[in-house]
């Protein structure tokens, strides 16, 4: 009687990687093949190069730009010298949202002393899939006195999650020519 080989080994399954992030910081706090609460997908060399040690993690940053996430690689070599000295110090994550904005992802609509939140059909399918839907995900817009954000007159915290479902409704007590809204740069908005 005839013996069959055996053949011993690793079966080697396809799987995506991803980047876990923060999302108010655009931080990369991990890196696994298991997708979790913001998430984003990244290259498989790219993921085999930061396990060798090739390249590194803490060099990647999670940035919301063109109406979809995207990670930048934050270490980059300055060839320039540049003379010109610019020491204008700017929040770049805390600004006052535009009256309009033709790409903007979530609008806020100002009405008589209420504010409507709604998110537009691209937001919602980047919400759905960039969040897990089991955590909360809030987003904050600070109500202010207008072009004065040192006074706060509201605080909207705003479920991400329940803008892919309903627009949110705030009452705010003053109308729009009496504040300005802020909120930290995280998407694209527009305050009408």
């Amino acid at each position: 009687m005839e013996r069959k080989d055996i053949k011993f080994g690793v079966e080697k399954i396809d799987h995506k990687w991803y980047f876990h992030f923060d999302t108010n910081t655009g931080m990369v706090n991990s890196m696994s093949v298991i997708k979790e609460n913001s998430s984003i997908e990244i290259p498989e060399q790219m993921a085999l190069n930061i396990q060798s040690g090739v390249d590194n993690m803490a060099f990647y940053k999670v940035v919301f730009e063109n109406g979809a996430y995207k990670y930048v690689n934050t270490v980059q070599v300055i060839t320039e010298v540049s003379e010109e000295k610019n020491y204008k110090n700017e929040n770049k994550n805390f600004y006052k949202i535009p009256d309009v904005l033709q790409d903007s992802q979530i609008v806020l609509t100002h009405k008589a002393n209420k504010i409507f939140i709604s998110a537009t059909q691209q937001m919602k399918g980047i919400i759905q899939e960039t969040f897990d839907h089991k955590q909360s995900n809030s987003h904050k817009f600070y109500v202010c006195q207008k072009n004065d954000h040192s006074i706060l007159h509201a605080l909207l915290d705003v479920e991400l999650n329940d803008l892919v479902h309903k627009e949110l409704e705030f009452d705010i007590g003053l109308e729009k020519s009496q504040c300005s809204v802020y909120c930290r740069k995280v998407f694209d908005y527009c305050y009408v």
